[in-house]
């Protein structure tokens, strides 16, 4: 009766009396309407809590149960899950409403988080079902476990499992399910989903076991699982037990192994795995059984150590080669020669287009074109051929025997370093003795151009060795900080030990990059760290907070690449949000720009996920976001034709900063690789695209650049490969990752394009027999063949001669014409009567038909029914997205022995006793040495004929310390012609006259005075050739740099040549006026001796203020370090690069502090008259100056006035504000005054010409080297 009478409130209310029966009746008509009353019920949700506490009350799991209903519809899924475990079995999980299966999910949620951090903190306890040992939160997920095994939804527990890193619950997930296929599931999973290393290393162990032990074992999955956990120990062990069993399905499942390890694994790994495998020997008079294994174990060795693929490889693109020569020759056509720029577009166009297909031939017939590179573009061009012919191992010496470096042999360092490189890229990654070769030409050359080449040569073909010895061997060279072989240097080393984490090289390199003031060089070791750190993930974790703490934004760089290499295709979260809060947050555009490819590289397994994050970014107000955007884009859906990063990408193409379309070209080409206008309509206008950007004269030459990029990127290989960072077996590809990751550097360096080739996979089905020979078979592509041609080739221009244009006709006389040309040939037949022509002629024109209407009305010829598959062979190209229509017909002769995937697969012969017609190999002349009369012949080596290829470095005053220098063969391409002319005017009106048309780059010596300032006048006049003004000096106020960078010319000065020798100046002016030496000097010679000079000052004692901490500032510094003053700084930035224990401060600080104020900044018009009165004014009495910069940074006439009114006791000068005139009150005691002789050294200026001429070799070449800060993020 009271049940039916009381309402919610009533049945509340019994809960606060002391008779247990009503309250346990009211909690049970409470929970029969809790879900329809609960607002009410939830006012005294604390009576049922107390009940629920009270140990003594009965029922106490019942009052849990409704608490955590009440808590459940209040939303408070915490409080409800709490109390739902403690109403014990009455919380029934079997139960299919809402409450319940909210609350089992956040108590499964619940779990995971508590488990996985107990993994993560490695306290971790055994997981027990027994209740009485368990938590209530482990019994609630122990009974969803069981619910799952009854339910056979086996893959829901294995998810359990992985998130709360339970290796127990997965084994015991794996044992009930009693079913194989759950183990690869379980592998697929755990490479793409878990983050963390060390529990996925835990997963592939307990998954090795279960492999091995299955009674027919899945070795292609065992594969994976050793090669992720790096144990090529077991992977020996499979290959001998193999071969052991003597059977032919054993025998081809050791070769697929073999070939899949040797596909996915690195060098390291490799080695280590040939050692563990048994010699593979044959004595004479051994058993026909023993003969037969050391045959084997010599073929898996074969197969191991790359030779085979990398054969069969070559022969694919060899043999199906579908580059496109009339591209390539509309390129060259359209980019001029001479430029640097364009030189190497075209030759790195030419590269990837032919790249491994050794179809060198556009190189041996366009010599001419071929000649004009000069410095590092025929460094680049030599390279090229490594590209071509990467590969080719057995003829690679031969090849490029021409150019290597030869005893008694003077060639030009370019070459020979160039196929130092190249050497190294036919190598790639499989060394072997070219190696040892290419170690001891880097050691015995002295010339860093060479050491440049070899270095990275060494560093790709021992790519992931670990190889102590030319680690060694490399390190010895960066310390000797020469710049460019430096940054090689450091490169190499990382590539060497290619995610070997060595600790030893992470110190050594880090040391030596906070040590080295050569940006080059700490760039390279930046790049080298991240390379050490390839998939390393956490481990890598202490370097990247290093690296990304470091005040150096190189390293910084290289910091945001570490992260990029370490977790590459983990789509590690934490990875992710760091390098998005680097994008947006770091004040440096490299380092954002490198965050934002490193998403790129972090995320490449979900290219989906990528392209909602890149949304947010490619449209930044920063052009290096938009830049990275695009890379990143490329970088994660190459060879996908995603629809989402087409899009994305659409807009970045008509970006308004070059270098945004830049990289938005080369990227659409990596997403749009091996599709044709039937996978994607997109690709005919990408290609359209990249063919207006390279022949409008008019577009920017950063654009044409990416646009030749582009175009050889499209079609790379002959159109045989395609570009994908994971491998066919599903891992990573590392030697695809590390090729893009160098190729991204091009954006410093170019010659680093061509490390784009590594990422070039060949996609081939290459069917082998078990004697490893190549037979003749079949099988079906069940799709339109259409979908996966190869795209038209360009059709031919022909020479076209002038035409003459058709007059006009109007329709009624055509078909007059047409009736009487009619008419005249049935009169000739006399086969018509005259009545019938008359009738003929009365016709109305319009029921006339002329013979072209005829032609045209008559029915057409029934289309050709589209083919809805075709039949392929063996070397036939199948591209990825292909795959899915391959099938072997059920009466083939031959099968794979795995599923089939794109690269060289064993096949079983199911006719064995037939006979065997075998595929001739094409390329066995070329591996021998000889050659077919079919084939062209070796590439001569390129001639550079000074003739013709000398490019004119106009002198403006004479070269007079280096003119051997000068002279060095390896500067065989330029002359250098010195103006004769003795006026400003003359020199005009010669630019004018076109006399020095052909000219491209100006050696202005810095005390030239018979031309005067290259102001906008003259810069205006120059000829367009002209790419370069390089002065040699440190000053550059004498060039309009405004007016150069309109012109688009680079300007460049010599600050290194003069760091030391002024530095010396400004010492010696310091000394002299604190200590009032001068003075001294002039007691001494009028022999008055010491009785009549004031006493001076102690350096020690004093405060020296430095304005400006460039490298003189820093050497300045340096050397004041050494009389224990208190040093300090001022510039427009805290410097990094200034030395320990020289504070910085700002401007107003320096000038009321400092005792002596050293000035080092350069002229511009924000530093004239810097100094003037009210500076001075700030200045403490009886304060000192120095000023080796520039005369006009200071006022003069405020200085003399600082002077008498004593806030100056003296000043040390070398320069003056109109020189050479000297202000008449600066002659006085106190002031010691030289006469712009701070680099008036023999050395200094033999110094500052060699650089200089550095400079031009650099910039001409496509380099940066001492281009002026005003031009910093300026690509002409």
């Amino acid at each position: 009766m009271v049940g039916t009478t009381l309402g919610p409130s009533g049945l509340v209310s019994l809960l606060h009396g002391d008779n247990v029966q009503l309250q346990g009746f009211a909690l049970t008509k409470l929970n029969e309407v809790v879900d329809q009353y609960w607002p009410d019920i939830s006012d005294d949700v604390t009576s049922i809590e107390i009940l629920y506490e009270d140990p003594d009350f009965p029922q106490r799991n019942l009052a849990a149960l409704v608490a955590s209903k009440v808590y459940y519809h209040l939303g408070d899924y915490s409080q409800s899950t709490t109390y739902a475990l403690g109403a014990g079995d009455l919380f029934d999980i079997s139960s299919k409403d809402e409450f319940v299966e909210t609350i089992v999910s956040h108590c499964i949620d619940t779990f995971v988080q508590n488990q996985a951090k107990s993994y993560s903190s490695g306290d971790f306890d055994s997981y027990e079902a027994d209740p009485k040992q368990s938590s209530r939160l482990a019994v609630v997920v122990d009974k969803m476990l069981q619910r799952c095994y009854a339910d056979r939804e086996y893959k829901q527990a294995i998810g359990i499992a992985l998130e709360a890193k339970r290796t127990d619950i997965l084994r015991r997930t794996i044992d009930e399910s009693k079913d194989d296929n759950l183990l690869t599931y379980v592998l697929d999973t755990s490479i793409d989903v878990v983050q963390d290393l060390d529990f996925r290393n835990d997963i592939l162990r307990l998954l090795l076991e279960n492999f091995t032990n299955q009674i027919e074992p899945d070795y292609f999955s065992t594969i994976k699982c050793v090669v992720h956990l790096n144990d090529p120990s077991t992977a020996a062990s499979l290959l001998s037990n193999l071969i052991a069993k003597n059977d032919e399905h054993s025998l081809l499942t050791a070769y697929q192994m073999a070939f899949d390890l040797e596909s996915s694994s690195t060098q390291q790994f490799l080695q280590r795995l040939l050692a563990a495998l048994p010699e593979a020997t044959s004595d004479t008079g051994a058993k026909a059984g023993d003969e037969n294994t050391a045959k084997i174990q010599s073929n898996i060795r074969e197969i191991l150590s790359g030779t085979k693929s990398i054969k069969l490889h070559l022969e694919f693109l060899y043999r199906n080669n579908k580059a496109d020569i009339a591209i390539l020759n509309k390129i060259r056509d359209s980019l001029e020669a001479r430029n640097s720029i364009f030189h190497s577009g075209v030759t790195f166009a030419n590269a990837f287009m032919n790249a491994g297909t050794t179809a060198d031939g556009f190189f041996r017939d366009n010599l001419e074109w071929l000649s004009k590179a000069s410095n590092w573009s025929k460094f680049s061009a030599t390279a090229a051929l490594g590209v071509i012919h990467k590969g080719h191992l057995n003829q690679g010496m031969t090849l490029l025997g021409p150019y290597l470096p030869q005893e008694g042999v003077t060639g030009s360092p370019y070459s020979e370093g160039g196929s130092l490189y190249a050497l190294g890229l036919i190598h790639a990654n499989h060394g072997g003795p070219t190696i040892e070769f290419l170690r001891n030409e880097f050691s015995k050359t002295t010339d860093e151009t060479i050491q440049h080449g070899a270095a990275l040569g060494l560093g790709v073909a021992a790519m992931g060795s670990g190889d102590d010895d030319t680690y060694e061997v490399l390190k010895g060279v960066l310390f000797g900080d020469s710049a460019i072989a430096g940054e090689a240097t450091g490169l190499a080393m990382g590539l060497v030990m290619l995610g070997t984490g060595s600790e030893k090289a992470i110190e050594e390199m880090v040391q030596y990059a906070h040590e080295t003031q050569h940006e080059k060089i700490i760039r390279g070791l930046a790049m080298g760290l991240a390379l050490l750190m390839y998939g390393r993930e956490g481990g890598a974790q202490q370097l990247i907070e290093q690296l990304s703490r470091d005040d150096n934004p190189i390293l910084r760089y290289g910091g945001m690449f570490t992260i990029a290499m370490a977790y590459c295709g983990t789509g590690n979260t934490t990875a992710f949000e760091k390098l998005l809060h680097c994008a947006v947050s770091d004040v440096h555009d490299d380092v954002r720009r490198a965050a934002v490819i490193g998403l790129g590289f972090v995320m490449f397994r979900n290219p989906s996920a990528l392209c909602r994050t890149i949304g947010l970014l490619n449209e930044s107000y920063n052009a290096h976001v938009r830049y990275g955007a695009a890379m990143a884009l490329g970088i994660s859906c190459a060879g996908t034709a995603l629809p989402e990063a087409l899009d994305l990408l659409e807009p970045m193409t008509k970006d308004a900063t070059d270098f945004v379309r830049q990289g938005a070209f080369i990227a659409t080409a990596m997403v749009l690789v091996q599709h044709n206008d039937q996978s994607n309509p997109k690709v005919v206008a990408a290609r359209k695209q990249y063919e207006e950007i390279i022949t409008n004269k008019h577009q920017d030459a950063v654009s044409k650049f990416g646009a030749s990029l582009a175009s050889g990127i499209i079609d790379a290989g002959g159109r045989n490969v395609t570009m994908r960072l994971q491998s066919l077996s599903g891992s990573n590809n590392m030697q695809a990752i590390v090729g893009m990751a160098v190729f991204t550097q091009f954006w410093y360096w170019f010659p680093l394009a061509h490390f784009l080739s590594l990422s070039f996979t060949p996609t081939a089905i290459i069917g082998l027999n078990k004697n490893l020979d190549v037979p003749e078979l079949e099988f079906v592509s069940d799709a339109k063949p259409v979908l996966f041609a190869y795209p038209p080739e360009t059709p031919q221009e022909e020479n076209k001669t002038a035409e003459k244009v058709e007059t006009a006709v109007l329709s009624t006389t055509a078909k007059a014409k047409a009736r009487a040309k009619k008419a005249e040939k049935e009169k000739a037949d006399g086969d018509v009567m005259d009545t019938d022509q008359a009738q003929e002629e009365d016709k109305m024109d319009t029921d006339e038909k002329l013979p072209e209407q005829e032609e045209t009305e008559r029915p057409a010829s029934p289309k050709k029914p589209e083919p809805t598959s075709e039949t392929l062979s063996n070397f036939s190209r199948v591209v990825p997205w292909q795959l899915k229509h391959i099938s072997f017909k059920h009466d083939s002769r031959y099968t794979p022995i795995k599923k089939v995937a794109v690269g060289v697969l064993m096949m079983k012969d199911r006719r064995p006793d037939e006979e065997v017609h075998l595929i001739e190999l094409r390329n066995d002349e070329l591996n021998t040495g000889a050659q077919s009369e079919e084939e062209a012949p070796m590439p001569e080596e390129f001639e550079y004929p000074p003739s013709s290829t000398a490019m004119s470095i106009l002198s403006i005053g004479n070269v007079l310390f280096a003119q051997t220098e000068y002279q060095n063969s390896r500067y065989e391409n330029l002359t250098f012609p010195t103006s004769s002319k003795s006026s400003r005017d003359d020199f005009l009106a010669s630019l004018k006259g076109g006399e020095y048309e052909r000219v491209a780059a100006i050696n202005r010596h810095l005390h030239d005075k018979t031309i005067g300032r290259f102001d906008a006048e003259i810069i205006g006049a120059l000829p367009s050739s002209v790419k370069l003004i390089a002065n040699i000096g440190a000053g550059y106020d004498q060039i309009d740099v405004q007016a150069a960078t309109e012109r688009g010319i680079y300007v460049t000065n010599t600050p290194d040549a003069v760091r030391e020798s002024t530095a010396d100046t400004a010492l010696f002016l310091l000394l002299a006026v604190t200590r009032n030496f001068s003075a001294g000097q002039a007691a001494v010679a009028g022999d008055e001796w010491l009785g009549v000079v004031s006493r001076g000052r102690d350096p020690s004692s004093l405060t020296v203020g430095v304005l400006g901490m460039g490298s003189i500032g820093q050497a300045f510094a340096e050397r004041c370090r050494a009389l224990s003053a208190t040093l300090q700084y001022h510039n427009r930035s805290p410097s990094k690069l200034a030395p320990a224990g020289v504070t910085y401060v700002d401007f107003e600080t320096l000038l009321k502090t400092s005792d002596v104020i050293m000035v080092s900044v350069p002229l511009n018009k924000g530093t004239t008259h810097i100094l003037s009165t009210k500076e001075f004014r700030l200045m403490k009495k009886g304060s000192y100056l120095i000023n080796t910069a520039r005369g006009p940074i200071i006022d003069e006439q405020a200085m003399v006035d600082a002077l008498d009114d004593g806030t100056l006791s003296g000043v040390g000068l070398d320069v003056f504000e109109n020189e050479p005139k000297v202000h008449p009150g600066l002659k006085r005691p106190g002031c010691v005054l030289l006469p712009h002789m701070g680099t008036h050294t023999s050395d200094a200026s033999k110094l500052m010409e060699v650089q200089s001429l550095e400079n031009i070799c650099d910039v001409l070449g496509g380099g940066r080297r001492n281009i002026v800060p005003e031009q910093a993020e300026c690509h002409f």
